[in-house]
């Protein structure tokens, strides 16, 4: 006690006090790097305000958000959206460089995670994505009915309801009538909210597969309006080719696949390009336009990690029917290996593997010979599975 006295009356010695100095220094660096390391903080950290859509409850909170945007690149902002504070904002702004946080669109929005979700939402969400969606559904209900219930639950809840639906009618067709009518429900309840875009895509799918083209064509024309972004108004016009094509309207299914194929902009929205390009094949395939068909789905085959396998089985099967209709020896034996590709890569994409299994055994049996004698007992094999 009597040192730390003495130390405070007496005069600090020169090593003290250049000891002192040093520290005083030091101190005043890492201050400045403080003050530096803040000031680049501040200019990366933005305060969101941005409102996408409204709901009739508002739901505030104060906790810090962290928004994900393209490179991890992170900002700390209270982010609202629907009147409603979200914990935690992924945004998806594809390959463009964006100049403003204000213009975010719904598109861009990929997920939501709120804080405080009830226990029983929860298990709902966790049954969907092993794919227990009888149980989701039951429980999301039970979310819907309960009157105390947060509401952007019960919104949420009405989505997923028609989402499992649409996903079961995968293994049980007989719940694409649900699927339908549980989308429908949702747009007419929560016409502002940012799952309305995927509800009309929701309902297209499901009424090309009930066989009701004038229900998928007025979805697919809500989106190709363009009131939900450009990602969403590309898959409508993509729709609306697809329905031409099938009804017969070549000419009209062309033009629109063409007007998007010369959009710069559709090249930054994933999956679009790839399936403007296969439709083209299609429409010219139908145009018995061989050669020109040929040329875009080899463009289409040559990039597998941009596009999904349906699109590389497709395309595939499809230069194997272009390939065939030419004729020539040459052209037929490719035809073969085009199907086999199918077959041997892509025995996922259902469809499009039995079809090709079909043409493989109907090409190898017409060439006859020794050669290939094993190729097509592999493949009759292959069919005979499909059998059981």
């Amino acid at each position: 006690m009597n040192s730390v006295r003495r130390n405070l009356a007496a005069p600090a010695s020169s090593t003290e006090m250049t000891s002192a100095q040093s520290y005083s220094q030091r101190e005043a660096a890492v201050n400045v790097v403080k003050i530096l390391g803040m000031a680049l903080l501040a200019a990366v950290v933005v305060t969101v305000s941005y409102t996408l859509l409204a709901q009739e409850k508002s739901e505030k909170s104060e906790d810090t958000i962290e928004v994900l945007m393209g490179q991890e690149v992170r900002r700390i902002a209270p982010v609202t959206i629907s009147r409603e504070t979200y914990k935690v904002v992924h945004y998806g702004i594809g390959e463009g460089v964006r100049t403003s946080w204000q213009d975010e669109r719904t598109e861009n929005v990929v997920s939501v995670e709120h804080g405080n979700q009830p226990v029983r939402f929860i298990s709902a969400e966790e049954d969907r994505k092993k794919g227990a969606y009888e149980s989701a559904i039951e429980k999301y209900r039970a979310c819907i009915k309960y009157e105390g219930e947060k509401e952007w639950v019960k919104v949420y809840s009405s989505f997923y309801v028609a989402e499992c639906f649409f996903l079961w009618s995968k293994t049980d067709p007989s719940k694409l009538e649900e699927a339908l009518k549980s989308y429908d429900n949702f747009i007419a309840q929560f016409p502002d909210h940012r799952f309305v875009p995927d509800s009309w895509q929701g309902k297209a799918h499901c009424a090309l597969m009930l066989g009701k083209p004038q229900v998928a064509k007025e979805a697919y024309e809500q989106m190709a309006k363009g009131e939900f972004g450009p990602k969403y108004r590309y898959w409508g016009e993509i729709g609306l080719a697809q329905l031409e094509l099938a009804q017969g309207t070549t000419a009209q299914a062309l033009e629109r696949i063409r007007k998007i194929l010369i959009d710069t902009n559709a090249q930054k929205v994933p999956g679009v390009v790839a399936t403007c390009k296969l439709l083209l094949a299609k429409g010219l395939v139908a145009a018995q336009k061989y050669d020109e068909a040929i040329k875009n789905l080899k463009e289409t085959v040559s990039n597998p990690g941009e596009v999904g396998k349906e699109v590389m089985a497709t395309a595939h099967s499809l230069l194997g029917d272009c390939y065939r209709q030419l004729g020539s020896t040459p052209d037929t034996e490719k035809a073969l290996m085009e199907y086999l590709k199918v077959v041997l890569l892509y025995p996922a994409v259902e469809s499009e593997y039995r079809k090709a299994l079909k043409n493989a055994i109907e090409l190898a049996e017409s060439f006859g010979g020794d050669t290939y004698k094993e190729i097509i007992k592999g493949l009759k094999e292959e069919a005979k599975k499909l059998q059981k």
